[in-house]
C-alpha cells in the first residue's frame, strides 16, 4: 500500500511529465492546481478547484494526465476528476494568476531569430519595442500563415523584455487562454482579480488572436484591457493568421483598434531565408552539416518552418548518434519518407484543396462549381480556411483556386468557418484534422 510520501513523490513525477507534455505556460494556467485526493481501489481522484476548469482539463488534457499518472502509479491505476472543496476555497484567496511570459526554448530565443526579406519588417518593429522606449505603436500586430515565424518573434520578444525588464510585469499568452482565463474568473466571481492582473502588464503578448472570433464578451474585456494598458503607457503585441481587416467575427470598435497600431506581415521565407535559417541551426549543433546537404533541404523544404527545422534536427541527430559527418546521398535516403510524399503534388495550396476534397469527398470541379449541397459547401468552407490560414494566400488568389469567386465571397465563407471553430464544432474538427494530416498543425 502506498504512503502519503509514496503518492507525493508519485505525483510529483506526474507533474514533471505534463510540464513536458503540455509546456509550462499550459501547465501554470490550467493543470498547477490540479491535485491528488484520494487513491485508493486502483482509482486516483484529481481534484479541481471549480466545474469549469474540471471541463476544460477532461475536454483538452485527460489523455495527458492518464499517460503520466499511468507512468508513475501504474498502467492500470483509472484517472477521475472532481471539483475539490478545499482547492475552491485555495484559489478563492490566491492572488491573481495567468499566464506568465513562457521560458522560450533554444529554437524561441529572440537572437536564435534569423531575420530575411520576409520577416524583417516585423523582425525590426519588434527589436525596437524591446530596446527603445519612444517606440510609439501601439498594438504591435503581425499576421502570416502558420509556419512563418509569428510564434518565435511572440515568444522571443517575451523572453527578452522579462530578462532585460525583470522589474516590470509580461504575459504572453494564445487567444484562447485569455478566452478561458476570462470565462473562469467570471464564473467564480473573481473577474476584479482578473482585470487587476491584465491591466497592470507593461507589455501584454497575444498569439492565436484569431480563436477569439465570435466571443464578443471576450473581446469587449479584451478592449478595454487595450484601452486600460494603453493609457497607462503598456505596450500591446498581438499575433495572427490573418490581416485585422479580414479577421471574421470580430467586431469593428476591436477591429479599428488592431488596424490603428502597426500591422506588419510575415511571409513564406524565401530560398535564401531558408538557407540561412538552417546555416544557423546547424552552427549550434554538435555536428555541423556540409553545405551541399544544407542546400539540398532548403530546396525541399518549402512548405512551412516545421519541415525545415524537423529536417535538419532528423540529420543532426543522426549525424550525432553515428559519429560522423553524413553526404548528400545519405541525407537524401534520410529525408525521403519526408518529401516524397509531397513530390509531384504541386504547391501548398494544390496540396490542401486535394486533402479536402480526398477527406470530404467531392471532386475539384465540385469545388470549384457553383454548387449548393452541402457537402461541397462545407469542403469549399474549409479549403478557403485552410488556403488562408496556411497557404499565405491573398483573398482574390484563394477566390481563384476555389472556381474564380471574388474576394467578399471569399471573406463571407471566411467568417461562416471561423464562427464555426469558435463553437468548436464538427467544421473545428475536419479543419484540424485536415490540416494534421498535411503536417499544418491546429
Amino acid at each position: 500500500m502506498q504512503t502519503a510520501r509514496d503518492i507525493a513523490q508519485a505525483w510529483d513525477d506526474v507533474r514533471a511529465a505534463l510540464v513536458r507534455a503540455v509546456g509550462t505556460q499550459r501547465f501554470q494556467h490550467w493543470l498547477d492546481r490540479l491535485a491528488p485526493v484520494r487513491h485508493e481501489d486502483g482509482t486516483l481522484t484529481l481534484g479541481t478547484p471549480n466545474r469549469f476548469v474540471l471541463e476544460w482539463i477532461e475536454s483538452r488534457y485527460l489523455a495527458e494526465i492518464v499517460k503520466a499518472v499511468r507512468a508513475a502509479f501504474g498502467e492500470r491505476t483509472e484517472v477521475k476528476l472532481m471539483v475539490s472543496g478545499a482547492l475552491f476555497s485555495r484559489d478563492r484567496e490566491a492572488p491573481p494568476r495567468a499566464p506568465d511570459a513562457p521560458r522560450p526554448s533554444r529554437h524561441r530565443r529572440l537572437d536564435a531569430f534569423v531575420p530575411g526579406a520576409n520577416n524583417r519588417a516585423a523582425y525590426r518593429a519588434v527589436t525596437q519595442l524591446l530596446h527603445d522606449p519612444r517606440f510609439a505603436f501601439n498594438p504591435l500586430f503581425m499576421y502570416g500563415a502558420s509556419g512563418t515565424g509569428k510564434t518565435h518573434l511572440l515568444q522571443g520578444l517575451a523572453g527578452a523584455y522579462r530578462q532585460e525588464k525583470p522589474r516590470q510585469k509580461t504575459a504572453c499568452v494564445t487567444g484562447d487562454e485569455f478566452s478561458g482565463s476570462f470565462r473562469a474568473n467570471l464564473r467564480q466571481k473573481q473577474i476584479k482579480r482578473f482585470r487587476a492582473y491584465y491591466r497592470s502588464l507593461d507589455l501584454f503578448v497575444v498569439d492565436d488572436f484569431q480563436h477569439l472570433a465570435g466571443k464578443q464578451a471576450t473581446q469587449q474585456e479584451f478592449l478595454h484591457t487595450f484601452d486600460a494598458l494603453c493609457n497607462r503607457g503598456g505596450k500591446v503585441v498581438i499575433a495572427s493568421g490573418s490581416h485585422p481587416g479580414d479577421l471574421a467575427g470580430i467586431g469593428d470598435r476591436l477591429r479599428q483598434r488592431l488596424v490603428g497600431g502597426l500591422v506588419v506581415k510575415l511571409s513564406t521565407p524565401d530560398f535564401r531565408a531558408r538557407l540561412a535559417i538552417l546555416r544557423n541551426e546547424s552552427a549550434r549543433m554538435r555536428r555541423q552539416l556540409p553545405e551541399d546537404v544544407l542546400v539540398y533541404l532548403a530546396r525541399r523544404a518549402t512548405r512551412n518552418m516545421r519541415d525545415l527545422i524537423g529536417g535538419v534536427t532528423r540529420l543532426g541527430a543522426y549525424a550525432s548518434l553515428e559519429g560522423r559527418a553524413i553526404g548528400l546521398e545519405e541525407a537524401r535516403t534520410l529525408l525521403a519518407d519526408q518529401f516524397d510524399g509531397a513530390a509531384g503534388k504541386g504547391d501548398l495550396g494544390a496540396q490542401i484543396l486535394a486533402e479536402v476534397c480526398r477527406q470530404c469527398d467531392v471532386s475539384a470541379e465540385d469545388l470549384g462549381s457553383p454548387s449548393r449541397r452541402r457537402r461541397v459547401v462545407l469542403a469549399r468552407k474549409i479549403a478557403v480556411y485552410l488556403l488562408r490560414a496556411h497557404a499565405d494566400l491573398s483573398l482574390r488568389e484563394i477566390g481563384v483556386l476555389v472556381g474564380g469567386r471574388k474576394a467578399p465571397t471569399v471573406r463571407s465563407a471566411l467568417r461562416d468557418v471561423e464562427a464555426e471553430l469558435a463553437r468548436e464544432g464538427p467544421v473545428a474538427a475536419a479543419a484540424a484534422h485536415i490540416a494534421g494530416t498535411l503536417g499544418l498543425g491546429a
